[in-house]
């Protein structure tokens, strides 16, 4: 009896972990630091937003460059795996007693 390969079906969630502010940006330090971006952005409401492409970023002089990077603070790269899978299952969680309640 041949068993068949068991597949394995990855399944990707959105966990919200955290929220931008007006005039905040997000990405100008992993262009800077050529690394990639590690977040992904989703609007909850209409925005009006600009690109700045990353040969404009390389074309400013090496002084503003080094400013952007000293007076950047890291918005979420912080965050490790494991705190967005906590964070995940504590909002599951939270879903799950709300239900159970009713």
């Amino acid at each position: 009896m041949k068993l068949q390969p068991k597949r394995v079906k990855k399944i990707q969630k959105l966990v919200c972990m955290g929220r931008l502010k007006e005039k905040e940006s997000f990405g100008e330090i992993s262009v800077l630091l050529q690394v990639p971006f590690t977040c992904t952005v989703v609007t909850g409401k209409e925005v009006e937003m600009a690109i700045i492409e990353d040969k404009d970023l390389f074309e400013l002089d090496p002084v503003t460059k080094q400013l952007m990077l000293h007076t950047a603070k890291s918005t979420f790269g912080h965050l490790t795996d494991e705190d967005i899978k906590t964070e995940y299952l504590q909002r599951e969680q939270k879903k799950e007693w709300k239900n159970f309640k009713v």
